[in-house]
């Protein structure tokens, strides 16, 4: 074989080989795309509590994330998955409470640290959400039959913001007459940010451990929650609570 010729046989098996990956991956997509559903839960809708219960619908857009098929049921849903995957896939449980620093009704800077060692309800919660407001009446009814002790709490979170924010606030839960303790996520959303909350009425359970072990969004049943915090209070009472 003549030596000048073994560049130009290479080149041309490079081509080749170049040629045969395309072929290979254009396959891939269309045999991807042929077996995308007609009709799927949106994955963006599922996790905001949209549509209460998570609902089949038309597939409109689809993205892959980390080996799996997300589908939505339009352009918009599947734009927000794209810049932010990681807030709608299924949560990792348990995983550690970020810390993040949030605001009294007087004002002042307030965090959970007075709750450590206590198995710890946070509820992200606003005035004007109705549907958080209809879940008050349960959670006053939880904290009063579980929170007497020093093994639970509930904790809400307002993300009511505007000039007159705080006062509306106050007024409520006097009118309301919540007795457990309502913080403001007023410090640019530190709270919303570091637990990724998206939509509201949302709930996060923490064990006295500082762990997340479950979360809720939208209207969810107050039976499935109580049992939850059952759960993890009988955890509670059969070992010694932390040092605050």
């Amino acid at each position: 074989m003549n030596p000048k010729s073994k560049p130009r046989i290479l080149i041309a098996l490079s081509v080749l080989l170049l040629i045969n990956i395309g072929l290979v991956q254009l396959t891939a997509d269309e045999k991807t795309e042929a077996e995308i559903p007609e009709k799927a839960v949106c994955t963006v809708c599922a996790s905001h509590g949209a549509h209460g219960n998570a609902k089949v619908e038309e597939v409109k857009a689809w993205s892959q994330y980390m080996d799996k098929m997300h589908y939505f049921c339009s352009e918009e849903c599947k734009n927000q998955f794209d810049a932010d995957p990681q807030a709608y896939i299924p949560p990792v449980l348990p995983r550690p409470l970020p810390e993040f620093v949030l605001e009294n009704l007087k004002g002042k800077k307030a965090t959970l640290k007075k709750h450590k060692g206590k198995v710890i309800l946070l509820d992200f919660w606003a005035t004007w959400c109705e549907p958080c407001v209809k879940g008050i009446p349960e959670l006053k009814k939880l904290h009063e039959e579980l929170g007497k002790g020093e093994k639970f709490t509930i904790v809400g979170i307002s993300v009511d913001v505007g000039k007159d924010a705080r006062k509306k606030v106050q007024k409520f839960v006097k009118k309301q007459k919540i007795s457990y303790p309502i913080l403001r996520d007023a410090k640019k959303g530190q709270a919303s940010l570091a637990l990724k909350v998206k939509a509201i009425p949302a709930m996060f359970l923490i064990d006295q451990k500082g762990q997340i072990v479950a979360q809720w969004v939208g209207e969810v049943d107050k039976n499935e929650v109580r049992e939850k915090i059952a759960e993890f209070l009988s955890d509670a009472f059969s070992s010694p609570q932390s040092e605050h």
